[in-house]
């Protein structure tokens, strides 16, 4: 199903050397992080250094005579959100202050609320500091996207306000 207002990389178009399995590979790997997989996002570290866990002659397609079942993410944190919700911005002490962050392609610390914003807001605003917040109101925080006109500008739309607030 698309969304209304999103773009989806099954409608982008595609060389036409490009065959519909490596184009659904590629499409499906865009969105990861990606190595070295520890702690893993997608997957942990179980799946690294070991052909045999993968389809012969398939570089991403595992096996699943070789993989069991839960085995790909058994050392994520479950739930998931409560990994995602501690790693946010790490501040550095020191002569030299630093934000370093964890997952900043898949989970924004701080975004701009709206087109033209010249402050930026926490993204996970209007949640507690516990986990359980995230893992019952994940799914109505902001997603991210593009609203720049003659130059790239990112910000928050489809946040709840209604019930996580401004």
């Amino acid at each position: 199903m698309r969304l209304p207002g999103r773009r989806d990389d099954a409608s982008r178009p595609r060389a036409d050397d490009e065959p519909l399995t490596d184009a659904l590979d590629r499409v499906a790997l865009e969105a990861c992080v990606g190595g070295p997989l520890y702690p893993g996002i997608e997957a942990g570290d179980s799946i690294l250094g070991d052909a045999s866990r993968y389809e012969e002659g398939e570089a991403f397609r595992l096996s699943h005579g070789a993989v069991l079942p839960g085995e790909v993410t058994q050392a994520n944190a479950v739930p998931w959100q409560a990994d995602f919700m501690a790693c946010r911005w790490e501040e550095t002490s020191g002569p030299r202050l630093r934000r370093l962050a964890w997952w900043p392609a898949q989970r924004p610390d701080d975004v701009f609320p709206a087109v033209g914003a010249t402050e930026m807001v926490p993204w996970a605003r209007g949640l507690g500091e516990d986990f359980q917040d995230m893992v019952d109101k994940w799914d109505r925080l902001g997603v991210v996207v593009d609203k720049g006109n003659d130059a790239p500008f990112f910000v928050e739309v489809d946040r709840d306000e209604e019930s996580l607030g401004p």
